[in-house]
């Protein structure tokens, strides 16, 4: 199974590779980046034991950020890596703790959020501070512009100065890159798009969004059901009007949407329900 997760271009693109031990049947997952269509396994990183390798974003000078999965003891720790070596992010918790790397800006500073008991943290590593991590707040942050802006996923914005803003009309935050902050009002299929200062610029109904790119357009799931056990048809928004995504059918949300209007995603090869056979593959729309 290969899972695409995220994209710089449609010439840089990093996701997973499962393989299964046929003799304990166990599944572990190497980390893969993709330069001009052409796939590189990462090296493991600096860890003890065996896992599970998962790059979760990267930017367009190829620093990639992502998470090692231990095998026991059930430890997950961020990375980021560059020029063909590991830095290991603190962790200011290890214990009852897992660390989540959901983005990455131009300079190579990484968002994230640890996870435990009593809910989330967002977490920033900045690249000029490689011993250091800062708490944002009690949500997950969900991704950080060159000027050090955070978003987190409650709909609080953490701008470079410490200030805090709340998107109007508050919601559930999903995607921000490009400039571009996406979400939806809990409960509601429809897509609310906020500006920098988190005023409301557009509301688009139908979908929740998992990508947006430069010019607007989104990636994510409609409000169309897909069968019984499915969930919903995924799609995209091109100038606001949706077309859905079928043609392979995506085995999930499309992750992202590249500048120049290719989705990546995954989508079901071999036709059964589990995610086993699953392979990468970009969608291009038709004209």
């Amino acid at each position: 199974m290969v899972k695409p997760t995220a994209q710089a271009g449609t010439s840089l693109m990093v996701g997973t590779a499962y393989k299964t031990n046929l003799m304990d049947g166990t599944n572990h997952a190497y980390g893969v980046v993709w330069r001009n269509g052409v796939p590189e396994i990462l090296p493991k990183p600096p860890v003890t034991g065996e896992g599970s390798n998962s790059p979760a974003t990267v930017n367009a000078n190829g620093v990639i950020a992502g998470m090692w999965y231990s095998s026991s003891g059930g430890v997950s720790t961020p990375w980021r890596y560059q020029n063909g070596s590991y830095q290991l992010l603190p962790m200011p918790v290890q214990q009852g703790t897992w660390y989540y790397v959901t983005g990455i800006n131009s300079s190579g500073d990484v968002v994230g959020r640890r996870m435990y008991f009593y809910g989330a943290r967002g977490l920033l590593w900045r690249i000029d501070r490689p011993a250091e991590v800062t708490d944002l707040g009690p949500a997950g942050a969900v991704g950080i512009d060159a000027q050090r802006r955070v978003v987190l996923s409650n709909g609080t914005i953490v701008n470079p100065n410490g200030s805090q803003t709340v998107v109007q009309g508050g919601g559930v935050v999903r995607v921000f890159q490009d400039g571009r902050i996406l979400g939806d009002r809990s409960g509601s299929r429809t897509i609310v798009e906020w500006n920098l200062s988190g005023q409301v610029v557009r509301e688009i109904s139908g979908g929740l969004p998992s990508g947006v790119n430069a010019a607007g357009n989104i990636v994510g799931e409609s409000d169309v059901l897909d069968g019984p056990g499915q969930g919903y048809k995924k799609a995209v928004w091109f100038n606001g009007v949706r077309e859905l995504v079928t043609s392979p059918k995506p085995y999930q949300n499309p992750p992202d949407i590249t500048d120049d209007n290719v989705i990546i995603g995954e989508y079901d090869a071999d036709g059964d329900t589990n995610w086993v056979g699953n392979v990468g593959v970009t969608w291009r729309r038709s004209c």
